[in-house]
């Protein structure tokens, strides 16, 4: 069975072709614009509040309100999305090998980079490597020429073989413990 099939129990009928259906999917925006005002205001919350950077609903909030303040609706945006992440009627383009839900395969497909370079954001990653840069250096990590994502990976890399050296597996931890590691290497 799956989702929105009218009947229980049924399963896909052995001649179904899902690149039919992919390519005539209606999207959330599109629905989202066909229902009454009213109830539009209830399926959305208000995201002008949020400080999440890695929030998904309000990505695609912005993303949509882009678009319809651009004059397009929110089928264009539905479509523009679905041409991003390789899925709808785009799905054929998708790379089977590298291939995940709705793209992702890597940050140019990402969902949430593509929504936060349509509406002149920092990817949510670049953000949070920002962010650890400035806490290795707020703790007395000499972090200088350290900006890109590649330079960031060669210091973190550094670290870990200092600590494999001194008999620490910072590789085998996570989270807090192996920040805490790392900048433990980088301050010796």
């Amino acid at each position: 069975m799956w989702s929105g099939w009218p009947t229980m129990g049924e399963t896909v009928p052995a001649d179904f072709d899902f690149e039919v259906v992919a390519a005539t999917l209606t999207g959330k925006w599109e629905q989202y614009e066909q229902l009454p005002t009213a109830l539009q205001s209830v399926v959305l919350s208000d995201h002008t509040e949020c400080t999440d950077h890695w929030c998904i609903r309000c990505a695609y909030r912005r993303g949509y309100e882009h678009f319809v303040a651009n004059g397009q609706t929110g089928r264009d945006f539905d479509q523009w999305c679905a041409q991003k992440g390789s899925y709808g009627q785009w799905r054929s383009e998708a790379d089977p090998a590298k291939y995940v839900y709705r793209g992702n395969c890597c940050d140019g497909t990402a969902v949430r980079n593509y929504l936060a370079d349509l509406v002149g954001r920092d990817w949510p990653s670049v953000i949070d490597r920002r962010n650890r840069i400035q806490w290795f250096s707020d703790n007395g990590a000499d972090m200088t020429g350290i900006e890109t994502e590649e330079q960031f990976g060669s210091f973190c890399g550094r670290m870990g073989r200092i600590n494999l050296d001194r008999g620490v597996n910072s590789d085998g931890m996570t989270g807090d413990d192996y920040w805490a590691a790392i900048l433990e290497a980088a301050l010796l």
